[in-house]
């Protein structure tokens, strides 16, 4: 079976990520893609399983819609924020996509904001580390 197939025949959706998306690149940047897409039935009711396709040549992640769908339900960032690219960033846009998207708000939950502060204050603590280190020099 090709995995890879099935994946770009069954897009949800296909988003520019990373830095592009940020409007962060540079001229050395790679083009990142991000995305779901709806596995074949056999994949849906456990005979085979994928939880996660990859394409590093092309810097491509895709995952199965109900993998998805439990990403944004724990308040996955990474996942989250292919919810809030702008319009010219999606590179493949579906019916079922755009249902998703236009609901995005939805996705804001307790859990996203939980790991959002958790991020930020173990950032702050690596920026308070660093600047120790720094002030006993």
């Amino acid at each position: 079976m090709n995995i890879e197939k099935m994946v770009r025949e069954n897009l949800i959706f296909q988003v520019v990520g990373g830095s592009h998306a940020y409007g962060l690149n540079t001229p050395e940047s790679d083009y990142d893609k991000l995305g779901a897409f709806i596995p074949y039935p056999e994949f849906m009711i456990g005979l085979n399983n994928i939880e996660h396709f990859r394409n590093t040549v092309e810097d491509e992640s895709y995952v199965p819609i109900n993998v998805f769908v439990k990403h944004l339900h724990v308040g996955s960032s990474y996942w989250v924020e292919t919810l809030f690219v702008e319009q010219s960033e999606m590179l493949v846009n579906t019916k079922y996509w755009q249902s998703i998207y236009d609901h995005r708000d939805e996705f804001l939950t307790i859990a996203l904001i939980k790991k959002s502060l958790g991020f930020i204050q173990g950032e702050k603590t690596v920026l308070k580390n660093l600047m120790n280190s720094r002030n006993s020099l």
